[in-house]
């Protein structure tokens, strides 16, 4: 997995042309959702998001992170915002702050683990708030694998699964 945002690679005339043509071929894909993460959300902005992406930012309890959130709310499409929770090393700073509000408009939120550079699973602890958190609210939840958590959630946002079932 890599961020197709962290930097640029082929720049023309001021636009990555390898991230423009990725997007170009999500958008052709149109029977496809696709789901992006990413860690720098303002060099998202000179793109076009096509209308089966679900955008979304990587959080970490980082003063970073609230800076993601605030830029996500700014530029990504308010009913296709993922947020991904990667609760490891300072997930206590996030824990109790309701970053799950439906103020911040997420259509989706993924809990995952550290893997590199070296694996780090999260004590059940740490991951309960959000899970109490997103159940309130009613917004999906999907705990990826590698965290360990003793309850296997994987949900899907109702538009992505209302499209995958025609």
């Amino acid at each position: 997995m890599g961020d197709l945002f962290c930097k640029p690679i082929d720049i023309v005339n001021g636009v990555e042309t390898m991230t423009r043509d990725i997007l170009c071929e999500i958008n052709r894909c149109e029977w496809h959702d696709f789901v992006m993460l990413t860690k720098f959300p303002e060099r998202v902005i000179p793109f076009i998001l096509p209308d089966n992406l679900w955008m979304g930012v990587s959080i970490d309890g980082s003063i970073q992170s609230c800076r993601r959130v605030d830029q996500m709310m700014k530029w990504f499409p308010k009913n296709k915002r993922v947020l991904c929770i990667e609760p490891f090393l300072s997930c206590d700073v996030l824990i109790g702050s309701s970053v799950i509000s439906p103020a911040f408009g997420f259509s989706w939120v993924i809990i995952g683990g550290m893997k590199k550079p070296r694996k780090v699973e999260p004590p059940a602890e740490w991951i309960e708030p959000f899970v109490r958190e997103s159940r309130a609210w009613g917004i999906p939840l999907f705990i990826k694998d590698n965290v360990g958590y003793p309850e296997k959630i994987q949900e899907f946002p109702k538009e992505m699964r209302a499209k995958n079932a025609t």
